[in-house]
């Protein structure tokens, strides 16, 4: 009897927040607070039993059995109404396995059957196998924080070989990385990068993994607008699967921002979207990048690099009148403003290097003579080309090294 008046007191403290977060809807701060409820009491009531198993608390029958009949009774709540824009505050869970419905209702099944396992074990008295089942429970709830993480590691690597926090930051001191507001002055005005932290409102708090992907892959806003290929989308389309589910991850381990994404400052005869589906089908081959088998994997992983993670070309390579890439002068450099230019990166430049100094380069950007990049080169360096493993910078250079060798774009 007491063991149910204080079960029905768990379901209780919890549904109250499942009560106020349905009445209030759209308000992520209760959300939130639900779900902090919820997870909260799993590691209250876990805490302990994990302290039995690992022999740090003395066992305690009793406890273990009470303790399997709450967790059971928080494994059986309807952990689908959780609205996917928010965020855990307290858990160590990471976001990501919350904006994917299919991927938690595997996490939790799997969960809610060792725990099922537990209360079954801890009737019987044996120490030893309900010690073991403890392990198992942890497992379960292990595994799942422990693979988000790894996943979140690996997006920050992405992160980096991508450059994302150079386009979407300010440059003022002190700025919060991600939280946008890097403006990009082109012949058509001037983009601003928008705010891609986890905020529910001001940034991309209310994505799934699905909508980030298909920005990404397809250049497509979650609501079905198109967007500027300011945005390269055009070269982050040959990001991989798996690399963009790492990215997606890391960015929704990200604390929040409420700045809001500045409009974009664009001349009036492009401040409409609709054409560029038009020029997507002109300019656009979205699919990631598919290894060329005549070539190494080393030369494929530079290829990768430079192409899809580093999108190189979106600066170095010329463009036409509609703004889109040249092809036939990939690399070749660019000119990108009255007084800027980006170089060429075919052999037909650094073929006077020496691969000790084209790696001196892009580790400090500072070359052989004591010269210095240009400052938009030189945060590429910072941000990029500095924080690529040493396989992969190995990669890179051997990959322009293997491109045919372009004349320099007229000026």
């Amino acid at each position: 009897m007491k063991r149910k008046l204080l079960a029905a007191t768990v379901v209780a403290s919890v549904g109250a927040a499942w009560l106020v977060a349905a009445m209030a809807q759209v308000k992520p701060e209760i959300l939130v607070k639900q779900r902090q409820a919820a997870m909260t009491l799993q590691g209250k009531y876990f805490g302990p039993l994990a302290g039995m198993a690992q022999g740090k608390l003395p066992y305690d029958a009793n406890i273990v059995q009470r303790n399997a009949g709450y967790l059971d009774v928080l494994d059986k709540l309807p952990w689908d109404g959780f609205d996917p824009g928010t965020r855990s505050v307290k858990s160590a869970a990471l976001p990501a396995i919350w904006n994917e419905p299919a991927k938690f209702k595997e996490a939790q099944e799997r969960l809610q059957s060792e725990v099922s396992r537990l209360v079954s074990v801890s009737k019987g008295g044996d120490e030893g196998a309900a010690k073991a089942q403890i392990g198992a429970v942890g497992k379960a709830c292990g595994n799942c924080h422990e693979k988000l993480a790894q996943d979140a590691k690996r997006g920050l690597y992405v992160s980096k070989a991508a450059g994302c926090v150079g386009c979407h930051t300010e440059t003022r001191p002190n700025a919060q990385p991600y939280a946008g507001g890097r403006a990009l002055a082109t012949p058509f005005g001037t983009f601003f990068g928008p705010n891609i932290t986890p905020h529910p409102r001001a940034g991309i708090g209310r994505w799934s993994e699905q909508d980030f992907i298909r920005a990404m892959r397809l250049g497509v806003r979650p609501d079905g607008a198109h967007y500027y290929p300011a945005f390269p989308y055009t070269s982050f389309t040959k990001i991989t699967d798996p690399d963009l589910r790492d990215l997606w991850a890391y960015l929704r381990s990200l604390p929040p921002s409420s700045r809001a994404s500045q409009p974009h400052e664009l001349k009036l005869y492009v401040r409409w979207r609709f054409p560029l589906w038009g020029w997507k089908q002109l300019f656009f081959s979205p699919g990631p990048f598919v290894p060329d088998p005549s070539r190494s994997t080393t030369l494929n992983r530079g290829a990768y690099l430079a192409q899809a993670l580093g999108h190189c070309g979106e600066c170095h390579t010329p463009r036409n009148w509609l703004g889109a890439p040249k092809k036939d002068r990939f690399l070749a450099g660019a000119k990108l403003g009255e007084k800027t230019r980006a170089p060429n990166l075919t052999p037909t430049r650094l073929e006077k290097l020496s691969n000790a100094e084209l790696k001196d380069i892009l580790r400090t950007g500072m070359t052989a003579d004591g010269d210095i990049l240009s400052e938009s080169m030189a945060e590429v360096v910072q941000n990029t080309t500095s924080q690529l493993e040493p396989q992969d910078l190995d990669a890179l250079i051997a990959y322009l090294r293997s491109l045919p060798a372009l004349p320099d774009e007229s000026r």
